[in-house]
């Protein structure tokens, strides 16, 4: 499981734009690990929610200077949130509430919003196994390849923006690529 106390604590010690680097890595994790993959993802505008991360990334060196897009952008996110009266986005909620974070944590830079994308990230690998698993205990569903990848990744995550200096474009360029190359696993 997640602890989001510790994730938080360590959030709280890393300036803010490497709080918005890790909330983009996990941000484009989940995207990537779990985007089109899980149930409901088929509904999920592809655009809003490349733009979305691709600000997210943006935003890292410095703060936005045009709130204009964030906004945007998490309007349109959350309208489709609340239009899926039927629940068909299914875990495809997960992916659209995790961007809806990750526009507020470009904004805002702070650790609850960081701590947030990072546990949608964590909860969609659960949706996706107790879904395609059911019956496993919480102890089993944490053991999977799925859940235990991504906690993984997390860590890695956390640990790794800590070195960064979210200042340097370049730094931030090369942390994104690592981040992308280090996840070796996929759930497709």
């Amino acid at each position: 499981m997640l602890n989001v106390d510790e994730l938080h604590s360590t959030l709280e010690m890393v300036t803010p734009g490497q709080r918005v680097a890790f909330a983009a890595a996990c941000l484009e994790a989940l995207v990537d690990q779990f985007g089109s993959t899980a149930p409901g993802a088929d509904r999920i505008p592809r655009d809003i929610v490349a733009r979305s991360v691709d600000l997210c990334w943006h935003s890292v060196p410095h703060p936005l200077a045009d709130l204009r897009q964030n906004e945007d952008l998490h309007s349109q996110a959350e309208a489709i949130l609340y239009d899926d009266e039927d629940g068909l986005l299914s875990a495809g909620t997960h992916v659209l509430t995790a961007v809806c974070y990750g526009l507020r944590c470009a904004e805002l830079r702070t650790s609850e919003c960081g701590v947030l994308v990072a546990n949608y990230y964590y909860e969609i690998a659960d949706y996706v196994i107790i879904h395609r698993q059911p019956g496993l205990s919480e102890s089993e569903i944490l053991e999977t390849p799925v859940v235990s990848s991504v906690l993984k990744s997390i860590e890695n995550l956390a640990g790794e923006v800590a070195v960064i200096d979210a200042s340097n474009a370049e730094m931030v360029s090369s942390f994104r690529e690592r981040a992308i190359a280090s996840r070796d696993f996929r759930t497709a």
